[in-house]
């Protein structure tokens, strides 16, 4: 009996749970260290004070009828919070059984499962936070098996392609949704992703129900269980059709000035050229200039003036050729535009035109003078005539 009372006391003291001791009123009759250590209180305080004392979620009422139900069963396992002497509360997982045969005993053993708790909790609010990224989150998720099968996508999946989860499950990814001129390569990459090589940035059009395309960049790796064996593909995607069609137009956007036969070009507003097509090098040959490097300090103060302003200006410029340049401000982003435009044969048909006009009026005033002589020539015959007593010979009545 003694060994058995030392063993009891050994396990007792140093039980790193918390063991009690209470009697059916709820008094405490015994306390291990580890119970004192989690509580903050000497055995001598926790020997003073009873169960309500320490139970934060009970009632005095609730503990009674607990003890009585401990006391019919013989046993019991729940799961509380107790207080600590610092204020502060512990989560615990209790076990009590009947201690003696005259069931006038009862041992509580105390697991301080305030870690476990907050890990589960916070699992919980992760998983809850992950299921809600997953539903609302603006790029395709989505599950593969190892044959290709779909086993689980997204809402903006649904959205995107024009199909319900329900009408795709278990369906082969590729043959439902890749273009036929595409599937060799998808499979290809599909195959490497199975083997455990990471899909980064992968393109390709997928097939929607009403038979438009989507272009979606692709990022996925493998799911795998415990032991480190590859269960399937965990994949998402970025719808980025809308992207290339604006890199598309973007490249034309940009492909078009070097295209252009007219001088187009660039310039910040320190004068610097930062861009210029293959014809607008001419004029920066003639101003000794490149790109990269001011350009000439007339057109600097046109371009100051220009981003002033923030408006148009034109100015010509005459090489062997005339350009009319058009100096369009960016006032935002602190540069110009410039846009030449040849004006030579222009110039030379309004200089055509300028020597025609010139010579009409010259020929036009020679022609007054002319008709002015004949006149006054005119005028004296019939003056001459009519002194020698003759007929007028020319009607000047229309000078009247």
């Amino acid at each position: 009996m003694k060994n058995h009372d030392e063993k009891y006391k050994k396990i007792f003291d140093n039980s790193l749970d918390g063991i009690r001791v209470v009697d059916l009123h709820g008094k405490i009759l015994d306390v291990n260290p580890a119970y004192c250590n989690m509580t903050g209180y000497s055995r001598e305080e926790v020997l003073s004070l009873k169960i309500p004392d320490f139970d934060v979620i009970e009632t005095p009422e609730e503990i009674k009828n607990h003890i009585r139900l401990i006391k019919e069963k013989g046993s019991d396992c729940f799961e509380t919070k107790h207080r600590c002497k610092d204020g502060t509360t512990l989560d615990l997982e209790v076990s009590s059984s009947i201690l003696n045969e005259e069931k006038t005993q009862i041992v509580v053993i105390l697991k301080n499962i305030t870690e476990r708790k907050q890990a589960r909790e916070s699992l919980r609010k992760e998983h809850y936070f992950l299921k809600k990224v997953i539903k609302t989150a603006q790029v395709i998720i989505m599950t593969l098996d190892l044959e290709g099968k779909i086993l689980d996508f997204n809402p903006y999946m649904e959205k995107i392609s024009g199909y319900t989860l329900k009408e795709v499950v278990g369906k082969d990814w590729i043959q439902t949704f890749i273009l036929e001129s595409d599937k060799e390569r998808i499979a290809k990459v599909f195959k490497e992703a199975a083997r455990g090589i990471s899909i980064e940035g992968n393109i390709n059009s997928i097939v929607t129900k009403d038979g438009s395309l989507r272009s979606i960049e692709w990022h996925g790796k493998t799911l795998k269980d415990s032991d480190g064996n590859i269960l399937g593909i965990l994949s998402t995607g970025q719808d980025v059709t809308e992207r290339e069609k604006a890199e598309e137009e973007m490249k034309n956007l940009m492909s078009f000035p070097s295209e252009n036969p007219n001088p187009v070009m660039r310039i910040n507003k320190d004068g610097k050229v930062l861009y210029s097509n293959k014809s607008g090098e001419l004029l920066l040959s003639k101003w000794e200039c490149g790109v990269g490097q001011p350009v000439p300090e007339r057109w600097q103060d046109i371009i100051s003036k220009s981003l002033e302003l923030n408006k148009n200006l034109e100015e010509e410029e005459e090489e062997d050729r005339v350009f009319l340049i058009t100096v369009s401000p960016v006032k935002e982003s602190g540069y110009v535009n410039f846009y030449g435009y040849d004006i030579t044969d222009r110039n030379r048909s309004r200089q055509e035109l300028e020597q025609n006009l010139k010579d009409l009026q010259q020929f036009k005033e020679a022609t007054i003078d002319r008709e002015k002589m004949m006149v006054k020539l005119k005028k004296q015959v019939n003056s001459l005539s009519q002194e020698l007593g003759r007929e007028v010979l020319y009607d000047l009545s229309f000078l009247e």
